[in-house]
């Protein structure tokens, strides 16, 4: 295994992502029954322009395995700050055991920090947490989500 961690642009990352960004809606998302995946990338685009999304990837020998995208976003509740927070996250299942995540999220928060960010957000979700790992990081948990159909 020759594991690299690198920021990507778009571009980069979406010639490579469509299967691991299947895998990942798949194994996680609650409502795939009523949501159909279709990652809207022109936006992504516009938000990658203004300075708003930050890719991380880990690839082996040049492959993708992982990665880790965050949003920055406005803190309204502080005036003049932002919150860099995580969009998704995913590796492939065969690089789990080990450190490559936590060596992949440690990367990103190394990047952030470096662009003048304070804090960063993680989400998990209840299908395939990952709860142990971000404890493991020195995350608090801060918030809990409820979503319905309507």
């Amino acid at each position: 295994m020759a594991l690299s961690y690198q920021q990507e642009f778009l571009d980069t990352f979406i010639k490579d992502a469509g299967i691991l960004v299947e895998k990942d809606w798949y194994e996680i998302q609650h409502n795939s029954d009523v949501l159909r995946l279709d990652p809207d990338w022109d936006m992504y685009r516009k938000l990658e322009l203004e300075g708003l999304l930050y890719i991380f990837t880990c690839r082996d020998s040049g492959k993708l395995v992982g990665y880790f995208t965050v949003f920055i976003i406005p803190n309204l509740h502080c005036k003049g700050n932002t919150r860099a927070v995580n969009d998704s996250i995913f590796m492939e299942k065969s690089y789990r055991k080990g450190f490559t995540g936590i060596r992949l999220i440690k990367f990103a928060e190394s990047c952030i920090k470096k662009d003048g960010h304070k804090t960063l957000t993680i989400a998990t979700t209840e299908i395939n947490p990952i709860d142990s790992i971000i404890y493991r990081l020195g995350y608090s948990k801060v918030s809990t989500s409820f979503e319905k159909e309507l």
